[in-house]
Protein backbone atom coordinates (compact mmCIF):
# COMPACT_ATOMS: atom_id res chain seq x y z
CA UNK A 1 0.00 0.00 0.00
CA UNK A 2 1.16 3.56 -0.73
CA UNK A 3 -0.70 4.92 2.30
CA UNK A 4 1.68 5.97 5.04
CA UNK A 5 -0.60 6.87 7.95
CA UNK A 6 -3.27 4.19 8.20
CA UNK A 7 -4.45 3.47 11.76
CA UNK A 8 -6.33 0.42 12.89
CA UNK A 9 -7.51 -1.00 16.20
CA UNK A 10 -6.60 -4.50 17.28
CA UNK A 11 -6.72 -6.19 20.68
CA UNK A 12 -7.65 -2.92 22.38
CA UNK A 13 -4.59 -1.03 21.16
CA UNK A 14 -4.13 1.53 18.42
CA UNK A 15 -1.37 0.76 15.97
CA UNK A 16 0.15 2.65 13.09
CA UNK A 17 0.16 0.63 9.90
CA UNK A 18 3.13 2.70 8.73
CA UNK A 19 5.10 1.70 11.84
CA UNK A 20 4.26 -1.97 11.31
CA UNK A 21 5.25 -1.81 7.65
CA UNK A 22 8.58 -0.22 8.53
CA UNK A 23 9.21 -2.84 11.22
CA UNK A 24 7.91 -5.78 9.16
CA UNK A 25 8.45 -4.88 5.50
CA UNK A 26 6.72 -8.02 4.23
CA UNK A 27 3.53 -7.29 6.21
CA UNK A 28 0.48 -6.60 4.09
CA UNK A 29 -2.96 -6.36 5.66
CA UNK A 30 -4.53 -6.81 2.23
CA UNK A 31 -3.04 -10.29 1.95
CA UNK A 32 -3.44 -11.31 5.59
CA UNK A 33 -5.35 -14.57 5.92
CA UNK A 34 -6.47 -15.25 9.49
CA UNK A 35 -6.60 -18.98 8.84
CA UNK A 36 -2.95 -19.20 7.76
CA UNK A 37 -0.47 -20.50 10.35
CA UNK A 38 -3.16 -20.53 13.02
CA UNK A 39 -3.06 -24.32 13.37
CA UNK A 40 0.26 -24.26 15.21
CA UNK A 41 -0.36 -21.36 17.57
CA UNK A 42 -2.05 -20.65 20.85
CA UNK A 43 -3.50 -17.46 22.27
CA UNK A 44 -1.95 -16.72 25.67
CA UNK A 45 -3.75 -14.30 27.99
CA UNK A 46 -2.25 -12.23 30.79
CA UNK A 47 -2.66 -13.81 34.21
CA UNK A 48 -5.45 -12.35 36.35
CA UNK A 49 -5.27 -10.76 38.83
CA UNK A 50 -1.84 -9.27 38.32
CA UNK A 51 -0.35 -8.37 40.78
CA UNK A 52 -1.81 -11.24 42.80
CA UNK A 53 -1.88 -12.76 46.27
CA UNK A 54 -2.11 -15.71 46.79
CA UNK A 55 -3.75 -17.20 43.64
CA UNK A 56 -3.71 -16.17 39.98
CA UNK A 57 -5.44 -17.55 36.87
CA UNK A 58 -3.60 -18.25 33.64
CA UNK A 59 -5.81 -18.51 30.55
CA UNK A 60 -4.93 -19.64 27.05
CA UNK A 61 -6.65 -20.95 23.95
CA UNK A 62 -5.41 -23.89 21.89
CA UNK A 63 -6.27 -23.82 18.19
CA UNK A 64 -5.56 -27.53 17.79
CA UNK A 65 -4.93 -30.55 19.98
CA UNK A 66 -1.31 -30.55 21.09
CA UNK A 67 1.11 -31.38 23.89
CA UNK A 68 1.14 -28.38 26.27
CA UNK A 69 3.71 -27.43 28.87
CA UNK A 70 3.13 -24.57 31.34
CA UNK A 71 6.06 -23.63 33.57
CA UNK A 72 6.60 -20.86 36.14
CA UNK A 73 10.10 -19.33 36.42
CA UNK A 74 11.66 -16.94 38.90
CA UNK A 75 13.48 -13.76 37.90
CA UNK A 76 16.75 -15.72 37.50
CA UNK A 77 15.17 -18.20 35.09
CA UNK A 78 15.01 -21.09 37.57
CA UNK A 79 11.99 -23.38 37.31
CA UNK A 80 9.66 -22.70 40.23
CA UNK A 81 6.67 -24.88 39.32
CA UNK A 82 5.69 -27.10 36.40
CA UNK A 83 1.95 -26.47 36.25
CA UNK A 84 1.10 -28.63 33.24
CA UNK A 85 2.83 -31.18 31.05
CA UNK A 86 0.29 -33.14 29.00
CA UNK A 87 -1.64 -33.42 25.74
CA UNK A 88 -4.75 -31.22 25.57
CA UNK A 89 -7.64 -30.83 23.16
CA UNK A 90 -8.33 -27.52 21.41
CA UNK A 91 -10.36 -24.79 23.10
CA UNK A 92 -10.20 -22.34 26.00
CA UNK A 93 -8.08 -23.48 28.94
CA UNK A 94 -7.41 -22.10 32.41
CA UNK A 95 -4.92 -22.92 35.17
CA UNK A 96 -4.56 -21.61 38.71
CA UNK A 97 -1.23 -21.04 40.39
CA UNK A 98 -1.23 -20.72 44.17
CA UNK A 99 2.28 -19.23 44.50
CA UNK A 100 3.92 -22.49 45.51
CA UNK A 101 6.94 -24.32 44.13
CA UNK A 102 7.07 -27.93 42.88
CA UNK A 103 7.36 -29.11 46.51
CA UNK A 104 4.28 -27.22 47.74
CA UNK A 105 6.25 -24.52 49.57
CA UNK A 106 5.11 -20.89 49.36
CA UNK A 107 7.35 -18.73 47.18
CA UNK A 108 8.46 -15.22 48.20
CA UNK A 109 6.92 -12.06 46.78
CA UNK A 110 8.47 -10.92 43.54
CA UNK A 111 8.40 -11.10 39.76
CA UNK A 112 7.71 -14.45 38.12
CA UNK A 113 7.29 -15.56 34.52
CA UNK A 114 5.00 -18.19 33.08
CA UNK A 115 5.83 -19.88 29.82
CA UNK A 116 3.32 -21.80 27.70
CA UNK A 117 4.61 -24.19 25.05
CA UNK A 118 2.58 -26.10 22.46
CA UNK A 119 4.33 -27.77 19.57
CA UNK A 120 6.97 -25.34 18.31
CA UNK A 121 5.15 -22.31 19.80
CA UNK A 122 6.32 -20.73 23.06
CA UNK A 123 5.25 -17.52 24.78
CA UNK A 124 6.33 -16.09 28.13
CA UNK A 125 4.55 -13.45 30.22
CA UNK A 126 5.38 -11.66 33.47
CA UNK A 127 3.39 -11.77 36.71
CA UNK A 128 3.90 -10.17 40.11
CA UNK A 129 3.27 -11.77 43.50
CA UNK A 130 2.65 -9.26 46.29
CA UNK A 131 2.43 -10.18 49.96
Amino acid sequence: SNRKNIWYVGFGHLYSYHFLQSTYPTLSLDEWDISSNISNKINVGQNYPNPFNPITNIKYELYKEDFVKVTVYDILGNIVNSLLNKRQTSGDKSLKWNATDNHGRKVPAGVYFYSIEAGNFRQTKKMILLK
